[in-house]
């Protein structure tokens, strides 16, 4: 009996070539959309990075002219350690930004995606498909 419902079970776990390209199809939608959030995303990243990169070389330039000509370069250095932490947290926040607005938006594609009629058919057809081993044995 027990062979019988896992063999019943292989055949209709078996790849289907209809069911597969349709499932195929929904994955590379969900891969497609992550994607292009990925994508639209690493340019306001890299816009962010080199703002801070630029921000800190200029720091660094202004402390560099301070060198040699300036009794408290000590105070300075502090000074500009302060300033490029500064520059790091609100790139950090930005980015964190950036990072939340991705996962709102792949969450909203991908609701958008499970809703269309793409995964309804699919669902409908694996439903009408399913046995119920428990009550067969």
């Amino acid at each position: 009996m027990a062979l019988s419902a896992v063999n019943e079970t292989q055949v209709h776990l078996t790849p289907n070539s209809g069911e597969d390209s349709t499932y195929f199809e929904i994955f590379n939608r969900f891969n497609r959309k992550v994607n292009q959030q990925g994508d639209q995303q690493k340019t306001k990243v890299d816009s962010i990075t080199l703002q801070m990169s630029s921000e800190i070389a200029r720091e660094g330039s202004k402390l560099a002219r301070k060198v040699g000509r300036d009794g408290d370069f000590e105070q300075l250095n502090k000074q500009a350690e302060f300033e490029i932490q500064k520059y790091y947290e609100r790139a950090g926040g930005e980015i964190q930004a950036v990072l939340d607005t991705v996962v709102k938006n792949i969450q909203q594609d991908f609701a958008e995606v499970l809703q269309g009629d793409l995964v309804r058919h699919f669902v409908a057809s694996l439903e009408s498909k399913q046995i119920d081993i428990s009550t067969k044995y």
